[in-house]
């Protein structure tokens, strides 16, 4: 879209018709918008989203709003829709500039530390804090000692009942070849560790035997070395509200359900060189060697288990039975994996082949039905051509992989079921 000139037919909430040419350039802002209320009408009558403006009293528009600078008193914030010929707006904010529940206002972020004390705010849990290491270098001050901060981190450790130590990596460390903030290493990590500073943190903090949370920010697979840890939380790259879904998790107000979409490696050397094309010893389907948590894998606060897998080759349709067996509410990721266990052209261990998330209460059972694309019973020959090749097969389903590691992680088994072409 262009700037264009707009006739605005606009009907205030209390007062009469205001009629004025306008020019409405998209301002490229949308975060959070599908949230007002009426949205989706009026994107279903073919109105386009233009951006936030901010208004006065009159309901006049008066700039494009960045989310960077604060409402001023008695302005509000409004939500624009257009069409080549039809103006819509919507105030989204109260008289005293408050946006409405369900909608994020970007200039408001909320970190770790601000997600926490705001949880912990009107109580009589104190919450201390100290940087402990820099993010890659040795020291926090240019002009310190090295592992300046960890000696603050030990004491404030010690002190508290537990500790959440919170770790990980940015764009300067890992990224995308090209990417300006780590040119140096075109976008690659060296290893599959954390910069020293923070392993030595992680270290001296997990040998005081307090309970500790490590939360780990980064985008890709690591070993924080950390498996004297209570927990590990994998935040990867939160958004603005970060903070706020870390403390709904680490105080219990909603159950942790997330599954890892990559394998988790235990070091680089165990990994082919990048110049090595075969599959052998990458991603789940061809290698159970060097893995620290597999692909599929993630905890929740309580224990669900599938207890039943029917499959319908009729319908192409596994119904799966799935309980709660523990005493919290949760959500949980059924899996289905496939494995053809009669064509040389198979991958060495079971595939993903259908996955659903669904909420079930404690102590609750339900059945969920999960279609099996046709492809899933294909395999790719050594000339690259997807074949159909062999006619039995197993199927399973569970909350996680059908490997072993999986199982001493989780405590639970897979349901295999047999399947005949």
């Amino acid at each position: 879209w262009t700037p264009e000139k707009f006739r605005v037919i606009y009907d205030p909430d209390n007062g009469s018709p205001v009629i004025m040419d306008l020019d409405i350039p998209a301002n490229g802002r949308t975060k959070g918008y599908q949230n007002v209320p009426g949205a989706e009408e009026l994107e279903k009558e073919g109105f386009e989203f233009r951006g936030w403006y901010i208004c006065d009293d009159q309901g006049k528009l008066l700039e494009p709003f960045d989310f960077s600078t604060k409402i001023r008193k008695n302005y509000f914030l409004k939500a624009v829709w257009a069409t080549k010929d039809r103006y819509q707006v919507r105030y989204v904010t109260d008289e005293r500039g408050k946006l409405p529940e369900g909608l994020v206002n970007g200039m408001d972020p909320k970190t770790f530390l601000e997600g926490i004390r705001d949880e912990v705010s009107g109580t009589d849990i104190r919450v201390y804090y100290a940087e402990g290491a820099s993010l890659s270098n040795d020291r926090i001050q240019p002009l310190a000692f090295a592992e300046d901060g960890i000696a603050e981190a030990l004491i404030l450790a010690e002190m508290s009942d537990a500790v959440v130590l919170c770790v990980g990596l940015d764009a300067t460390l890992e990224g995308e070849q090209g990417d300006t903030g780590n040119a140096f290493d075109s976008g690659d990590k060296r290893d599959l560790l954390l910069p020293e500073g923070q392993r030595v943190l992680i270290e001296k903090v997990l040998a005081l035997g307090k309970p500790t949370v490590v939360v780990l920010a980064a985008g890709s697979s690591i070993n924080p070395l950390a498996g004297k840890a209570d927990a590990l939380l994998q935040a990867w790259y939160p958004g603005e509200l970060g903070g706020t879904a870390l403390a709904n998790i680490l105080f219990g107000k909603v159950s942790p359900s997330g599954k890892l979409p990559l394998t988790f490696y235990q070091s680089i050397e165990g990994i082919p060189d990048f110049a090595d094309y075969s599959m052998k010893d990458r991603t789940y389907r061809y290698t159970r060697k060097n893995i620290l948590y597999p692909f599929g894998y993630g905890l929740t606060y309580s224990k669900v288990v599938v207890t039943d897998c029917v499959y319908d080759d009729s319908t192409a349709k596994a119904s799966v039975t799935v309980q709660n067996q523990g005493d919290v509410d949760t959500e949980d990721v059924v899996q289905l994996y496939i494995h053809n266990t009669t064509s040389a052209n198979a991958t060495p261990f079971p595939k993903l082949c259908g996955f659903k998330r669904v909420a079930i209460p404690a102590g609750g059972e339900i059945v969920v039905e999960l279609t099996i694309e046709d492809s899933a019973f294909d395999v790719v020959n050594d000339e690259g051509e997807v074949v159909r090749d062999g006619n039995t097969f197993d199927l399973f389903a569970g909350v996680s992989q059908p490997d072993e590691l999986s199982r001493e992680l989780t405590g639970s088994s897979c349901v295999r079921v047999s399947v005949v072409k």
